[in-house]
């Protein structure tokens, strides 16, 4: 009972790992899809905010130069003090603008001579040399700057103001990095995301978030590897601004120096991912408990079959042996009837011809208990054991040769089929072979179907032909036994004798 248990054990275990083996198997596979689905949107985010920062910028600068434009136009009217309709033209130019875009105009010795910004002694004053060798026909940008106080942080676009071959001065367009904010809020990347521009030197033009200083990104990998291969991508890469891990989209400006980038912090762009994987394991674990708890009941249930198994086959063991043992009393019984028979004086024909009946009974007894066969007996080896019964009663002297198929009856056939066949030979071993010289029975049987089968008995006797009117009690034990088994049968007398029964399996 112990190893039937370890068994079941095993097979209980070997079950929960292969269920184990499959869950791992597909979590691992569903965990991999989403993890490349999360990667693949945030990469496709982060490379359309950048292309929208870029058309911003293109509008932004395309604005400006505009704006630069018409300005220098009406600084030429400008000769000591300007009126104050023309400031009032400049802020109808700079309408288009965002609204804290702020005009200055200065001479070379950097001197203003109109300002839109009030506060425009705060502002960084511009590198006059660098706008000085820009084209005339693009603007300069500068990198991002803050003002005196550090309260603001703005980039300028610069463009120098000519008059009959002359420069005259230069006009300074202010756009505080401030403006960035709704463009950063509507690119919706999460927190500690940023947008931002940087000029192809490396400066950093904008920035929103602002940082707490202006940079020169020009070590940075989007300049010494990206850039150079492609002029928009996505990478991943630690910011030298504030070290935090990003997802980086870029593109070049189209014909402006500029390079628009868009990035979203690594840690809330896979947070999503997280709270997937975290909702499958929360619904793998209750699965796991609840597989847990289905393994338990159904290795109780193993246990409780295995111990009615167990006891079942002990009942059946036990019967079995019950069984070998009221078959080996019955033929022991027989086998003392017989002996009775033979201490009683009777005629010695009579007597043989009962002790040779109760052999064939016996027989079948014989070979229940032997083999252990009580539902159906081996039909071959019960009649070999029969022949050797009606050997021991009748003598050896007229030779029995046995021709049997293998095959399995009912106990409830084979003896009938043993009477029967026990009648038949005795009747020629006594009648057949007066005066013969080589007397000889033959046995057979065959199957004809699934259901059917055929025993012939024959010898080379002399013959006979039985009484029609007086039938012995031979004949009348074979045509009893021949109807209990739904058989039927007939002798031919035309060369010796031959018996044929043929009778249902």
């Amino acid at each position: 009972m112990r190893t039937r248990i370890l068994t079941t054990s095993r097979r209980v275990l070997g079950t929960l790992l292969l269920f184990l083996t499959i869950m791992g198997v597909v979590f691992g596979y569903l965990a991999l899809a989403e993890y490349r689905h999360t990667i693949a949107s945030v990469r496709d985010r982060v490379s359309l905010r950048s292309q929208l920062v870029a058309a911003h910028a293109a509008w932004l600068v395309s604005a400006g130069r505009q704006t630069l434009e018409a300005t220098g136009q009406l600084a030429a009217q400008i000769k000591v003090a300007p009126p104050q309709d023309m400031v009032d033209n400049i802020k109808a130019i700079l309408k288009p603008l965002p609204g804290t875009a702020r005009l200055t105009l200065t001479v070379l010795d950097v001197k203003v001579l109109l300002s839109t910004d009030p506060d425009v002694t705060s502002r960084h004053p511009v590198n006059v040399s660098d706008i000085l060798a820009h084209p005339a026909d693009q603007p300069h940008i500068s990198a991002m700057t803050s003002s005196d106080n550090g309260e603001e942080q703005f980039f300028i676009l610069s463009k120098r103001l000519e008059s009959g071959g002359n420069i005259t001065g230069i006009a300074n367009l202010y756009l505080p990095v401030s403006e960035l904010l709704s463009l950063w809020a509507s690119a919706d990347l999460g927190p500690d995301s940023t947008i931002g521009l940087l000029r192809d030197d490396g400066w950093m033009v904008a920035r929103y978030p602002p940082p707490k200083a202006p940079s020169n990104l020009s070590s940075y990998v989007l300049f010494t590897d990206y850039l150079k291969k492609e002029s928009f991508g996505v990478y991943d890469a630690v910011s030298p601004v504030d070290n935090r891990k990003r997802v980086v989209g870029y593109r070049r400006v189209p014909n402006i120096p500029l390079v628009a980038v868009a990035s979203a912090d690594q840690g809330f762009a896979m947070s999503a991912f997280w709270r997937y994987l975290s909702g499958v394991a929360v619904m793998l674990t209750g699965l796991l408990v609840f597989c847990g708890l289905a393994v338990r009941w159904a290795w109780n249930l193993l246990r409780e079959d295995e111990a009615r198994n167990v006891k079942l086959a002990e009942l059946s063991e036990h019967r079995g042996l019950l069984l070998s043992e009221i078959h080996h009393r019955i033929k022991n019984n027989l086998q003392a009837v017989t002996s009775l028979i033979n201490l009683q004086r009777m005629d010695p024909e009579v007597q043989r011809d009962m002790t040779s009946r109760i052999a064939a009974m016996s027989a079948v007894h014989e070979q229940a208990y032997l083999l252990g066969q009580f539902a159906e007996l081996n039909l071959r080896s019960y009649l070999e054991s029969l022949v050797r019964s009606i050997r021991r009663v009748y003598g050896n002297d007229v030779t029995i040769d046995c021709d049997l198929a293998d095959m399995t009856v009912s106990r409830d056939t084979a003896l009938p089929v043993g009477v029967i066949a026990n009648e038949v030979i005795a009747n020629a071993m006594k009648h057949a072979f007066k005066g013969q010289q080589a007397p000889q029975v033959r046995l057979a049987t065959a199957i004809l179907a699934s259901d059917r089968a055929m025993i012939t008995i024959s010898d080379n006797g002399v013959g006979f032909a039985p009484d029609k009117e007086e039938k012995g009690m031979g004949s009348r034990l074979i045509s009893a036994f021949a109807q209990q088994i739904d058989g039927e049968y007939n002798f031919d007398f035309s060369n010796g004798t031959v018996f044929t029964l043929t009778f249902k399996r």
